[in-house]
């Protein structure tokens, strides 16, 4: 288990190393490749991301999983400029009442990919662009010192 948290602790300061100091305008414009509808089907379950680019302000996006006509999973979530010029991921979950989820801040971008993590390193976020407008999304979480993670793929849905 001291495992885990020491190459948390590792993989978050090379993380680190490699974040720009601060994001520009310039750099939400080079993530427009997520904007967008994206959706997956695998074994009756659908999950969908759709992102909506607004100049100046970010992304806005809404994700669902969807089994046959039930809603299973429902999250808005957002892409914005934070305090100190960072890069911010917010998500909000639910049905009828949304709860927020905690911030996470942009710790790598690339013109292919960007990765968001919390504060304490116990979770991780990252899009990352394939050939043939695939998106791969990859999600780390620590749960009782157990490093889980899921990665699946979504396919660009045309217009």
């Amino acid at each position: 288990m001291k495992r885990i948290h020491i190459v948390l602790i590792l993989v978050s300061l090379i993380i680190a190393a490699c974040t720009p100091k601060y994001f520009k305008p310039h750099h939400m414009e080079n993530m427009r490749w997520i904007e967008g509808k994206w959706s997956a089907t695998e074994a009756g379950i659908t999950i969908s991301e759709s992102w909506k680019f607004t100049q100046r302000l970010g992304f806005d996006g809404i994700n669902y999983i969807v089994a046959g006509k039930d809603t299973l999973f429902i999250e808005r979530t957002q892409i914005r400029f934070g305090p100190k010029s960072s890069m911010v991921y917010d998500a909000k979950t639910g049905h009828v009442n949304f709860e927020a989820s905690e911030q996470l801040k942009m710790v790598k971008f690339s013109k292919s990919s960007f990765t968001f993590q919390n504060q304490k390193a116990t979770r991780r976020l990252t899009y990352k662009k394939k050939k043939g407008d695939v998106l791969e999304i990859e999600v780390l979480e620590m749960f009782d010192g157990e490093l889980n993670k899921t990665k699946y793929e979504l396919f660009k849905v045309n217009p």
